[in-house]
């Protein structure tokens, strides 16, 4: 039997087989299907501008929170250059479940697009109906179930897509 130092050398040592093993491993790492997907972790600030602190006014006033400081992260959920709003408790540490709501701007009107009780939302580069879809994190018994949530285009929000939980 020959050794695994052998064969290398053999195939070293004659050009057909080893420009055949190139070009092999070549084509296996060039046409292999990747899945590989974005995954956009929010950064979460204090509300500044008019549009910010409407939306967390809508928050608490359609889902009478209590009256304590709220943070946001805006981003642009179905790319038509206006951001949607995730709001959540300013106290709301990474490792704690808090209610998040994400809001957006309609006919300048705000909705609320979903309302979540969450330890993590995270923004996925998939889209559904133009809108890129959510990854929740909403287990109190494991850190690393996630739920996907996608938009709904009849009904105006996200909903969580059936049968979709992984850890």
């Amino acid at each position: 039997m020959i050794s695994i130092w052998r064969f290398w050398i053999l195939i070293f040592q004659n050009k057909f087989l080893f420009s055949t093993a190139l070009i092999f491993l070549f084509l296996s790492f060039t046409l292999a299907p990747i899945s590989a997907q974005a995954l956009e972790t929010l950064s979460f600030k204090e509300a500044k501008s008019y549009k910010e602190r409407k939306a967390i006014s809508f928050v608490k006033k359609t889902f009478q929170t209590p009256d304590i400081k709220y943070v946001l992260s805006a981003i642009d959920l179905n790319n038509d250059g206006l951001n949607e709003y995730i709001i959540k408790p300013a106290s709301c540490s990474p490792n704690t479940f808090c209610q998040h709501h994400i809001v957006a701007f309609m006919k300048e009107q705000l909705i609320s697009l979903l309302s979540i009780k969450a330890q993590k939302i995270i923004i996925k580069d998939i889209h559904h109906y133009g809108v890129r879809d959510l990854m929740v994190y909403s287990s109190p018994m494991n850190d690393f179930e996630k739920s996907k949530y996608q938009w709904n285009p009849f009904s105006y929000i996200y909903e969580q897509k059936d049968g979709f939980k992984t850890r």
